[in-house]
This record gives structure tokens, sequence and C-alpha cells, in this order.
């Protein structure tokens, strides 16, 4: 998944199995000898990450999904509310079981909050999760805004502090497309701060021009929301978010959305970094992979006649013009296929649209898309994904950074009751990998653990509900119970441990074929690197 803003702290972890903290793609550093152990916590510090945007109108259901990224220790979570109007409501703590998983239902919440709260009660609003532990993402969260009536999901993670102190003329950036002829956006606003904060949310089109501004007031510890509609003949182009204060005083949440047709998708938006690393060039390789195509198959449950059709929309939202080269890769039967495209110069602030080719033989279930520039992390920011012909059925694929890690975290998945949850894992590299995906239930037990192999190049698509259908049972004798079901999973080397080195790009999507409703799975990386921004979800640990 990625978050309205892309920055973390770098926290050393020593835990015992999978540990620590991630980004993939920059240095790495090797573990220290004996530094594998079980730790004691010590410090036990408060710690607090915030999600910029619940929603209850019309027929959302928000869930907050929270995960304990620990395997030795229960964990305590404390979750506030916060209304449209800055008003917190506090719930009441959360315990957690290690490695498990935790939901609590904000509508239900909401209709039974005391009277003091009842009066401020909104249809949308932010929330905060707080902890005490000795490091900085040892339980992880994130929201869901779900309305199968309309067929309508918004994902977003909850996102911990950077260690920035700068302040000034904040601003920033997305990217929009209009994918339905009655699609609009919406941008909404949450402040962190004691103090009402002036903002100003500016449409721009294709090639950076400006097309239109609103000015908003968010409310001290508030949430205010903004209905842009694009620009009349214009199909895509940027948004831009400014105020003035610190960089964690305002988060953004946007989104496209069509009710009628149940078009519903996240904008990807970026702060671009500020700080004199920003302006080193680097060569940065990020992939969508697992964006579904051509006709879909009705035993997933999908309409008859359902196809789907890829989509990538770039945005440059650096100063100087940025050479994008983006290449495709899919699966012919056992066999990988590689596609380079022509190279894209995208001009300061200009977006576009990146076609995809025609498969010979045939069109694959599902692709992987690839692709390079040089210059800062949030230079180019992308949205990628697919959408069948009505609209309806919309997968989006969050773009991750391709680089080596000590496996990879998912923090929530869940089947049965009409959901399901597929992963996507590719290859990149020239040489076979071998891996375990390992999925952990939300009481904490492992129900599964995977083997997968992987030739130069390949990919592989692992369906949770089809897992338990085959029945089979893993290396340890276990077998895949039935749903409903939901926790978190592992990817793995074959030693489960972090000096087990894997250079795998992994994404996935929980979905309902019947409600048309799909939201991204957030992913993390687990291993030390060096200090660095993340272009993936914030901080991971096991």
């Amino acid at each position: 998944m990625r978050q309205p803003r892309r920055f973390s702290k770098i926290v050393f972890v020593l835990v015992l199995a999978v540990l620590a903290l991630a980004m993939p793609s920059f240095g790495q550093i090797s573990l220290p000898p004996g530094a594998i152990g079980i730790h004691t916590p010590s410090a036990m510090q408060p710690y607090t990450s915030s999600c910029p945007l619940w929603r209850t109108d019309n027929t959302f259901q928000s869930t907050i999904r929270l995960t304990n990224m620990l395997a030795v220790a229960n964990m305590t979570a404390s979750v506030t509310l916060y209304l449209a109007d800055g008003t917190p409501y506090p719930l009441a703590p959360t315990t957690i079981p290690a490695s498990g998983v935790a939901v609590i239902n904000v509508n239900q919440v909401l209709v039974s909050a005391p009277a003091n709260i009842a009066s401020h009660i909104s249809t949308y609003g932010s929330a905060t999760m707080s902890y005490q532990w000795d490091w900085q993402g040892a339980v992880m969260a994130t929201l869901s805004s779900l309305d199968t009536t309309r067929s309508l999901q918004y994902v977003y993670p909850f996102i911990f502090p950077g260690s920035s102190t700068m302040s000034g003329p904040m601003t920033f950036q997305g990217l929009w497309w209009k994918p339905t002829p009655a699609s609009y956006l919406f941008v909404a606003l949450s402040n962190s701060t004691a103090a009402p904060v002036d903002a100003s949310i500016a449409i721009l089109g294709a090639t950076g021009a400006s097309k239109g501004t609103q000015q908003v007031t968010v409310p001290a510890h508030g949430t205010s929301m903004a209905r842009v509609d694009p620009p009349a003949g214009l199909n895509m182009g940027g948004i831009q978010v400014q105020y003035s204060g610190g960089m964690e005083d305002v988060m953004v949440a946007s989104g496209i959305e069509d009710d009628a047709a149940g078009f519903s998708a996240k904008l990807p938006m970026a702060m671009p970094m500020m700080s004199a690393s920003s302006t080193k060039t680097q060569s940065f390789q990020f992939a969508s992979v697992g964006i579904m195509n051509g006709p879909a198959d009705t035993m997933m449950g999908f309409p008859n006649g359902t196809t789907f059709t890829p989509y990538a929309y770039f945005r440059n939202v650096s100063s100087s013009p940025i050479a994008l080269q983006p290449s495709v890769n899919w699966m012919n039967g056992s066999s990988p296929q590689n596609v380079s495209l022509a190279a894209v110069t995208l001009q300061p602030g200009q977006s576009s649209q990146v076609a995809f080719p025609s498969f010979p033989g045939g069109p694959p279930m599902s692709v992987n898309l690839a692709y390079t520039f040089s210059g800062s992390v949030d230079d180019i920011i992308a949205a990628t994904g697919s959408v069948d012909q009505t609209g309806n059925y919309v997968f989006a694929v969050e773009p991750h950074g391709v680089g080596q890690h000590g496996g990879v975290s998912s923090v929530y998945w869940a089947y049965g009751g009409g959901l399901d949850t597929m992963y996507t894992l590719w290859n990149p590299l020239s040489v076979a990998q071998q891996m375990q995906l390992i999925l952990v239930a939300s009481s904490g037990v492992t129900i599964y653990a995977m083997p997968i192999r992987l030739a130069p190049g390949a990919s592989q698509t692992v369906d949770l509900f089809e897992l338990f259908s085959m029945g089979a049972a893993d290396s340890a004798g276990r077998v895949m119970p039935r749903g409903p079901m939901q926790g978190s999973a592992i990817l793995t080397g074959p030693k489960n441990d972090t000096t087990d080195r894997l250079t795998i790009v992994m994404a996935g999507g929980i979905y309902n074929s019947k409600t048309a409703t799909c939201g991204e799975t957030c992913e993390t990386c687990d291993g030390f690197t060096s200090a660095s921004v993340s272009p993936s979800p914030p901080l991971a640990l096991r």
C-alpha cells in the first residue's frame, strides 16, 4: 500500500524468528554476530501511528485491523477516533495475541458512544493507535472503509511519524485520472495539531497547469473533506495540497469515486523529500505485481463475460525531466515472458498513461509491471491496477520498491464468508529463489506454511481460499481451516530468519467477487537496512 506520506524512522529490532525493519532497495548491513535472540523490553516508550480517514457515510462500514508484529509477547493497543470537529473518542484498550490480529468495528463503537461524544458524531474522521514497547512498529494497523451496497472500498494505513522537525510551506503531490464519465475525486485532510490549519487543494491538468483551487480550513484535531470534480475534457492530471506548518501537522487521504458504477480507488499522494539527500540522483526500480488481465476466471466467482484491462498512470513531481523505462512480465504456462515498453520522458509536473502491449498466444490472467527511473525516490508517483468493462470490478495494485530484504510481512488477510485473499510473488532476478509463505491466524497460531521456488523472472499467485479448497497438508501436517479466517502472513527464506536474503516483490488483495469490492493488503519488508526513505509501507517487524 502507498502511504499518504513516505517517511519513516529506522528502528533496529532483535526478535526471535523474523526480526526487524524495512526498506527494500537501499543498502543493507549485516546482522551482528549473536544478534538473534529474545528481546526483553526495558524502555517501554509510547508510540503512536495515525490514519487520516474513516468513513461511515451512506452504507460505509469502517474497520480497524491491529496486527501484533511480535512473536514473543501479547500487546495492548489503544485506539482514539477523532470526529470531524476534532472531538477525541478514546476506545477501550485492545489486547492482541503474539503474532495475532484484532479488529475494531468503527460503526459499532460510534453507535455506542457515550453522551458527551454522541453530540459530536460525524460520518468521517481520523484515528490514532498507541502502544508501549521498546521500538516503533511493534503494532501495525490498517483501516478499511467498505460499502458493499455500492461496491466501494478504500484501505488506508496507520502511519508512524518521521523524525523531521522541518516547518514552513508544505506540499503534498498527487495523481488523478478519470476512469468513468461520472467519477469525481475527494480529498480528506486531517489535522494533528491543537489549532486550525488553512490549506489549499489545487487540481492540475496533464501538463501540471492549475485548473482550479479550493480553500479548506481543517479544525484542530479535526478532518475536512472536499469534493473535486475533474475539469471537463481532461482525463488525468495532478493534485496539489499546500499548507504552512510542520511535516506531521496534516495527513491526506484521497480517492476516485463513482458510486453509480461502483468504481473506487485511492489516489497516490506523497510529500516529496525536502532533505539534503533528496538532491542525490539514484536509480530506482518499482514493480506492481499481480495486475489482473483479460477474461476473469469464473471459478473465482466473477460473472461470465467479466474482462479486465490493466491501467498505469505516472506523474513526475520533481522539477526536472525524468526518463521512465517500463517493462511488462507475465507467465506463459511455466515460462516467464518479458517485454520492454517504449521509454517515456515526463516533464516536470506532467502526467501520462502507459499502454500495455498485446500478448502473443492469448492474454495472461495477470501481469507484472516494472519501471525504473533516476532521481529521488518520490520523484515519480504511480497508479496501477485493472478494471473490468463495467467499471465495477477494480483491482488496484500498489507499486513496491525492488531490492534485497530479509522477507516480507503482510499485516492482514481474510478468506471465507465471501472474502478471499490473493497474493502474487515475483522474482525479478536472473537466478532462482527459494522461500516459504507462512500464514498466521488472528489467534497468533501458524496455520499453514507453503514452500515456493521461483525461477528467474517467474511469478506465482497464491489464493488462500483455493488453498483451503484443495485440502492439501503442509510439511507439518496442517490443513487450511474452514473460514471465515483472518490473520497475517510472512514471506521468508527457507530458514525463517533474516539471514535468508530475498529479492522478491509481493503484493495482494482482499476481494469479494459477489459484491465487487477489493482492498489492497499491506506489505512491509523485514531485515536490517541503512537509513533511508522507504518507497514501501512503513515499518515491519516480527
